[in-house]
């Protein structure tokens, strides 16, 4: 999922990659409020070059949004002595390279996971409240909107018990404090993470059999459906290779 990264500086001493995959989800999202979400929430009020420069400040503000949420995460984990290798932006998101698997306390753990949601819905929420300052007639005030909508989007999802999504990171930490067992929760969320992964791609494989007219969608749905079964099944082998307890 991930091709060629380019870095691009960074933030809190932590190097920022974008991978060069990103263009495709870039365009589409651009693309989506520019030429469908924009002018028909505004009713074609605006003239075709503010709709432009609207989708893409909205595009770009999702992507930072996306950086934000990762850092949450980063800064957390070095709370507890656990340096962020690189956060990278892809074609399916954001990833901060952190080696969750050397968190010492399901707390740590539950932190580090539950933190990046809260700054997404931070950002919503600081979003929201800017809209009281905007006139509704403004175009302005549907991209700050549509951002404030994404970033509730980007905690939501993020918080589904799908490994390895940070909703599986919070329960991992939660069955871990009742088990007293790190790795045997692993063990659990991983085979969870591959049960949903294959869900995702069954159900996407389904939707393309009966709508033809989706398929780009559902190419993107079968590859995160992929990556998350990929990902599961590493850290089920990483919690048979490592001692229980």
């Amino acid at each position: 999922m991930i091709f060629y990264t380019i870095p691009v500086g960074r933030v809190f001493d932590i190097p920022i990659k974008i991978d060069a995959g990103i263009v495709i989800p870039i365009y589409l999202i651009a693309n989506m409020f520019t030429s469908i979400l924009l002018p028909q929430d505004s009713d074609g009020l605006h003239e075709p070059i503010e709709y432009l420069f609207g989708g893409l400040f909205i595009t770009f503000s999702i992507f930072l949004s996306v950086l934000l949420h990762e850092l949450g995460h980063s800064l957390v984990a070095r709370r507890f002595g656990l340096e962020t290798e690189s956060i990278i932006l892809f074609m399916l998101g954001g990833v901060a390279n952190i080696k969750v698997n050397d968190m010492k306390t399901p707390k740590s753990l539950f932190e580090m996971a539950f933190f990046g949601p809260i700054v997404s819905l931070a950002i919503a929420i600081v979003c929201f409240l800017l809209l009281f300052l905007i006139p509704s007639n403004l175009l302005i005030y549907k991209c700050v909107l549509a951002i404030s909508a994404m970033n509730v989007i980007i905690a939501v999802f993020n918080m589904l018990p799908i490994h390895p999504l940070d909703g599986s990171r919070v329960l991992w930490s939660i069955i871990w404090k009742l088990t007293g067992n790190k790795f045997f929760s692993l063990k659990i969320v991983s085979v969870l993470g591959i049960m949903g992964g294959s869900l995702i791609i069954i159900d996407t494989l389904s939707s393309f059999i009966f709508n033809a007219n989706i398929f780009f969608g559902n190419g993107m749905s079968i590859l995160m459906g992929a990556l998350i079964i990929a990902m599961s099944i590493i850290d089920f082998k990483e919690s048979d290779k490592t001692p229980m307890g």
